[in-house]
Formats: structure tokens, C-alpha cells, sequence
């Protein structure tokens, strides 16, 4: 397979180039979201979805006042302020060495970084202190813990791919929010409110909420007289394919399973000979949060069985992300239908998982399936 993946893609590579030469041009131009006329190069830097803001909405406590339910406003009030921590804190990490970053496995076998532990922490505080929080859960701490608020539980991972903090690469996290005081039992259809916030160049936050369509983006500001703004930045409600001169993209999580996944095998060797572009970090944080800001493509992270299984968590990543694309007009599965339709059962429970369009995610049903192997 590999051989013959190493060959698709030499062959494949002047067939892209050679179909993709019209973006060679600086000076084409294409209709913006709004109607102008912008450059190629303008529309690379922003989604085709992108519709305008209302001028109210422009910092987090206006947008958090025009949700109207204060019990909601709060527990979101406190995530924010959590990232803006936490990404003053990554900024400043040492990880020059293993001893600087790495401190131990975890209870289910993966690395805990001390960034991430820190993460963890800055989280708790923020929630506990909200007043608005009965339970939360996480992924460094897979229980559902009671903290002494009222209205609302709060499920995240802390630091998705801490591991990718010491060379420097994004890195982010995603949460949900639920009515009451349950994470099990729970379905990611019944989320009030959810995001995936980004530590990169900037730092930014895509929240989707229940009670509105499309998703918005907001960008945590240089710090004035000492205090970091958070600003709404666009509001995404569309990804599709239907898009001149914009490539498809792909990000192919656990590519270890195409060794025992035939339908995961056949889907990326069609992505290899439709010159699809490969946009894939290793975070599933950045690599679903492109979908949004690009407007097109697939994340895709099937399980292979035994020695490439599943891993990504349905309450702390999966289900925030897919609340996140199909408020942004994309779609999500598990191989068979929605993933957030999909109960949960116990804070751990891994799934397979597909996001993007709706063709794309129709393509991987078709294809893989539900947990599919050879």
C-alpha cells in the first residue's frame, strides 16, 4: 500500500500542478462573500461563508449580553477567560527538553505535559469560581466531578496535542457546555454552546451556540492598559465544495488505519488521485477549525482495529467539534449517522470520527462506513 501511495502521489503531483495552474495567477479575481470583487489571494485568508457583523457584536461582552441567559453568558465569560490564560502561559512554556515538557503517562496511556496539566487547572479554577457550573469533566480527569454550581456541566480537553507545544505548532482545545448537572446520557445535539479555541500566530475561539445559526469567530486582542480583549472577528455559515477555484482539502487522522480499514484505504487513495491538497497538523483542534475558516475539505479519523483503534473522545472532541461544523453548515458521522446524535455513555468513550462538507462526509459513510476493516 505504501509503495503504491508513493506512487499515486508522484504520479498525481504534475497532474495537480498542472490543473491548478491558473492559481498561478496573482490577478484573478472572484466575487467575496459579500458581493465585491476580491483577489484570489484576499479569499485564501477568509471563508467564502463569511457573512457580515451586525456592529453590536463586536466584543465578547456585548455578544455575551445579546444571548440573553445570563446562567450561559457566565459559564462562556469563564472559558474565555480561561484561554486568555492559558494562551499567555503556552507563550512563555519551556519545552527545550524532555524534562521541561513531559511529566507523565496518564490513566489511559497517554503523554501528560506539564502545559497540559496547567491547562487542566486554569480551566477547573475559572469553572468553579463561575458559580454557574454543577459538573465538569475533562481528559485529564475522565470523571464527571462535582463543583458546586448550578445550571450547567462543562466537558474539555484542556490542550489538544500538547505533545506538538515544544516544536512550536498550534495547539488548541475544545469544550462543550450542557443544561443541567448530567455528562453521561447526554447527546451533543442537547450542547448549549460549544468551541474550539486555537493557540497559534493568534489566538482565536470558534463558538457555536444552540439558540443561533453559524458560528462565530472571535480573536483574543494585544492587551491594553493590561487587559487582553477578546473581539468578534467573522461569523462563518457556510462549507461546501461549490467554490471556484478553491482545491478540496483533507486532513487523514490515524493513517494507521488503513492498514486494517479497506474503505479508509480506497478513500484516501481517491483523495491522492483527485489532487485533493493535504492540510494536516496532527492536532485535531487546527485541523477541524480550518474546515470553518476555508470552507471546504474533511477531517477524517476512522478506526483500524486493533493495532490503529479509534481514539478521539466523543464528550471532550468529537461532539463540540461537530456542534461547531454543522452550525457552520457542514456535517458530521461516525460512520453511519451524526455525531451528535450519538448518547453518551461514559466520559471515555472513544468513536470514529468524519468532518466537512456534506459531500465529503457522505463520501467517508459510503466508503468506510461504520468501522469498516479489512
Amino acid at each position: 500500500m505504501a509503495a503504491r501511495s508513493r506512487s499515486l502521489l508522484r504520479g498525481a503531483a504534475l497532474l495537480c500542478v498542472v490543473a491548478a495552474g491558473d492559481s498561478l495567477s496573482a490577478h484573478r479575481v472572484a466575487h467575496g462573500p459579500l458581493g465585491r470583487v476580491v483577489s484570489r489571494h484576499a479569499l485564501r485568508a477568509r471563508a467564502l461563508g463569511m457573512v457580515q457583523l451586525e456592529a453590536k457584536a463586536l466584543t465578547l461582552s456585548n455578544w455575551l449580553e445579546d444571548l440573553g441567559n445570563p446562567g450561559l453568558a457566565r459559564t462562556l465569560e469563564a472559558i474565555f477567560s480561561s484561554a486568555a490564560e492559558v494562551a499567555g502561559k503556552i507563550r512563555t512554556s519551556s519545552c527545550d527538553s524532555v524534562e521541561g515538557c513531559f511529566n507523565t503517562l496518564g490513566a489511559l496511556d497517554d503523554e501528560q505535559f506539564a502545559i497540559d496539566l496547567l491547562a487542566n487547572e486554569v480551566m477547573y479554577e475559572r469553572l468553579s469560581s463561575a458559580g454557574t457550573v454543577a459538573t465538569i469533566s475533562s481528559t485529564q480527569d475522565p470523571y464527571e466531578i462535582p463543583i458546586g454550581g448550578r445550571g450547567f456541566s462543562v466537558a474539555f480537553d484542556p490542550l489538544d496535542s500538547a505533545a506538538s507545544v515544544d516544536v512550536n505548532f498550534a495547539v488548541g482545545s475544545s469544550w462543550g457546555v450542557w443544561t443541567g448537572s448530567k455528562l453521561t446520557g447526554i447527546k451533543g445535539r442537547d450542547l448549549a454552546a460549544a468551541g474550539l479555541t486555537i493557540y497559534g500566530p493568534r489566538t482565536a475561539m470558534l463558538v457555536a451556540t444552540g439558540a443561533r445559526a453559524g458560528v462565530d469567530e472571535f480573536v483574543l486582542t494585544d492587551a491594553i492598559d493590561g487587559v487582553w480583549q477578546w473581539v468578534v472577528s467573522n461569523r462563518f455559515e457556510t462549507i461546501d465544495e461549490d467554490q471556484p477555484f478553491r482545491r478540496a482539502i483533507f486532513a487523514p487522522g490515524n493513517l494507521r488505519a488503513t492498514a486494517g480499514n479497506a474503505g479508509y484505504r480506497e478513500l484516501i487513495d481517491f483523495y491522492i488521485e483527485r489532487c485533493y491538497h493535504l492540510r494536516y497538523s496532527g492536532g485535531m483542534v487546527p485541523d477541524v477549525l480550518q474546515l470553518v475558516i476555508k470552507g471546504r475539505g474533511i477531517f477524517a479519523n476512522p478506526d483500524g482495529g486493533a493495532p490503529a483503534p479509534a481514539r478521539i473522545r466523543l464528550l471532550y472532541e468529537a461532539a463540540p467539534a461537530a456542534f461547531v461544523i454543522e452550525k457552520a453548515g457542514g456535517a458530521s458521522t461516525d460512520g453511519a449517522s451524526s455525531l451528535l446524535d450519538v448518547v453518551v455513555q461514559d466520559t471515555d468513550q472513544r468513536t470514529q470520527v468524519a468532518l466537512g462538507s456534506k459531500l465529503e462526509v457522505a463520501r467517508f459513510d459510503a466508503t468506510v462506513g461504520p468501522a469498516k476493516r479489512a
